[in-house]
Order: structure tokens, then sequence, then C-alpha cells
């Protein structure tokens, strides 16, 4: 996911734009998305909540937590 996220630009929280197609391996598979995506908090991608995995990982990466 650290690499994954790179692919999305955060248009808000919650909302996330591919801007360059990617993939990786999620609890629930391999998920690959291609440019153009949108995707949005509570509504699931190829079964994933694929958003919600994207909000967390941003979190993870905010310079405030290291």
């Amino acid at each position: 996911m650290k690499q994954f996220i790179k692919c999305f630009v955060r248009e808000r929280r919650g909302v996330w734009k591919c801007v360059r197609a990617c993939s990786f391996e999620s609890p629930v598979g391999r998920i690959e998305v291609v440019q153009g995506t949108v995707v949005v908090r509570g509504t699931r991608f190829m079964n994933y909540d694929l958003a919600a995995a994207l909000d967390e990982e941003y979190e993870r990466q905010a310079p405030d937590n290291g």
C-alpha cells in the first residue's frame, strides 16, 4: 500500500482518483485500478473499501505520525 497510494490523488477525505494504472495485493486478493477511476469511502471496489484503506495509509504517512 505504501507505493500503491502514489498512484492516487486525494481529492478530499474519503475520495481518491487514480492518476496512473497500478495494482496491489489486498487482503481480498489482487486489485488492479485503471487511470481515471474514482473510489469513495464506504463503496466497495472489487469487494474492498479501497478509499478507506487509502485514507488509513495517508494518515500513516502523515508527517506528524513519523
